[in-house]
């Protein structure tokens, strides 16, 4: 994956976590700001669903984890 896919990856995980509804927006920031951590420091992002499980405050359980994952 490139760097340009892995910033419109982040991107879109920005964008749907934080229309989540009752989403905390200050996580959403701090999601973002780790991912894009991530990227300059290893070149790339972990697994969406390692994000999701951190840094989303409005799952319902395991089965919503991975949702939202695959979602984005």
């Amino acid at each position: 994956m490139t760097a340009n896919e892995i910033l419109n990856r982040i991107y879109a995980a920005v964008d749907y976590v934080s229309n989540l509804d009752g989403q905390d927006t200050e996580l959403v920031l701090d999601m973002s700001q780790q991912m894009l951590s991530d990227l300059i420091n290893t070149g790339s992002i972990k697994p969406m669903i390692e994000y999701v499980k951190r840094y989303c405050d409005v799952i319902d359980g395991p089965d919503d984890i991975q949702r939202i994952a695959d979602d984005i």
